[in-house]
């Protein structure tokens, strides 16, 4: 029964991850009628900078997270936008998904480039060193530092942008509404 318990835990943290990045991509998609092939990489360097920020240089959690999510995303967002997707709304499908993995290749290349793979990242466990205790499940081994953030976040926010989308066409019907000029 424990191993049942912690698997289930860690394929809802699972799913609750993919569900907000599919999200991502369906909004995405359906605002600007590009499929961004890089909305992950995009993820992977906020991702990084919250630890280059939270663990590499010390700073306060509340103070990392508002930085790479207020500051740091939309400075990025905003990039690509302007250099990168503007000219591609007429281009052809082709063109834009072409762009778009090279866009991704970038992306990833700065990642390896700002944080080389050989130097060891740790980052610790969300809880501590304490055990946490799920329906008699003492000894939870699994990756608490990932799982236990992303059923707390994941969760509301997929029903945020359910939410969003289901009671506004806002986002399904007005692809020029996101177009900065």
């Amino acid at each position: 029964m424990d191993q049942f318990l912690q698997a289930t835990i860690t394929g809802l943290a699972a799913a609750a991850v993919l569900a907000v990045a599919a999200s991502g991509l369906v909004v995405t998609y359906t605002t600007t009628g590009i499929f961004n092939f890089a909305h992950g990489a995009v993820g992977m360097l906020g991702a990084f900078a919250y630890w280059q920020l939270r663990f590499g240089w010390g700073w306060p959690a509340p103070v990392a997270l508002f930085v790479v999510l207020v500051v740091l995303a939309p400075l990025l967002g905003v990039v690509i936008e302007r250099v990168v997707m503007r000219g591609l709304y007429d281009a052809p499908e082709t063109s834009r998904a072409v762009v778009s993995i090279g866009l991704l290749a970038f992306l990833l290349g700065l990642g390896l480039w700002l944080w080389p793979p050989d130097v060891a990242r740790p980052m610790p466990r969300f809880w501590g060193n304490r055990s946490v205790h799920v329906l008699g499940v003492a000894d939870w081994t699994l990756n608490t530092a990932t799982q236990t953030p992303s059923l707390i976040n994941g969760t509301p926010t997929n029903a945020a942008i359910w939410l969003a989308s289901s009671c506004s066409r806002t986002v399904s019907s007005n692809r020029g509404s996101v177009r900065v000029s």
